[in-house]
């Protein structure tokens, strides 16, 4: 699972939880793990020296099935919204020719309005104003949502959607809008077990409960960022109360995978 944040995807792994067959955890850090094993092997004075490929792919082939070592399900689904710009790994280090990512995604704004209001009733310094405290950017509400759109969450995973139609996956992918997965639930999940090639379960929409709650407070100073309601619905704010006019302008109409002829560039 990858995809764009705010999007829907912890809401998506509550209920892919609900089937006994089904694993799907928090984001992964595989892909990170994968690329520093590339990095560091690339820099080692000892591997290039004697440098062993076998070895290395090895190593790496073995990181997907350790990771989930202690999960006894036939279908596990990994999240990290680096899929999308990792693709070739699938089938490089674990075989997988044929892989399918399911994409969460949604309107600019709304993803944006959601980070912004996230942070308005934390209590806590997000990682999003840290990161302006770094940078030694005046923090106000147009700052962050510039940042989360370029070196931030929206703007790293928005660009690995894009790597993914500009390498040629574009039917590797399959979208799931925000707005579709919560104004009809059981049509747009019957449409992903369709695309996995996996028999559909009954979901129950009115009683949803999350298995693995991540520490999203000590982490990202957001301690509900990945919270999931007990029933699907939407109660998102309208971007026009929360966002700056000048952000909503910038972001609007950006969402190309809609889009019958696309521009990437």
């Amino acid at each position: 699972m990858s995809g764009l944040p705010r999007s829907g995807s912890s809401l998506l792994s509550a209920l892919f939880n609900q089937n006994p067959r089904f694993y799907c955890g928090p984001s992964s850090p595989i892909c990170s793990v994968i690329l520093g094993i590339e990095d560091h092997l690339k820099t080692d004075e000892l591997y290039t020296a004697w440098p062993k490929e076998n070895f290395k792919d090895g190593i790496i082939s073995s990181v997907l099935p350790s990771y989930y070592s202690d999960i006894d399900k036939p279908i596990v689904i990994d999240k990290n919204r680096s899929w999308t710009r990792r693709i070739g790994y699938l089938s490089k280090y674990f075989n997988i020719e044929n892989p399918k990512i399911i994409c969460t995604v949604r309107n600019l704004t709304e993803i944006l309005t959601s980070f912004i209001d996230m942070i308005h009733r934390s209590n806590s310094v997000s990682f999003v104003d840290k990161s302006l405290s770094k940078l030694k950017v005046p923090i106000n509400d147009f700052a962050r949502c510039q940042w989360i759109a370029s070196d931030g969450p929206l703007g790293r995973s928005y660009t690995s959607l894009k790597i993914a139609f500009q390498e040629g996956y574009r039917d590797n992918l399959y979208f799931v809008e925000y707005s579709d997965l919560v104004s009809n639930p059981k049509k747009t999940m019957q449409e992903i077990y369709n695309f996995i090639e996996e028999e559909y379960y009954e979901h129950n929409f009115d009683h949803i409960e999350k298995i693995v709650h991540e520490d999203d407070g000590s982490v990202y100073g957001l301690p509900d960022m990945h919270d999931v309601r007990p029933s699907v619905k939407s109660i998102s704010k309208n971007p026009n109360d929360v966002l700056p006019e000048k952000v909503i302008q910038d972001v609007s109409n950006l969402e190309f995978w809609r889009s019958s002829e696309l521009n990437l560039s």
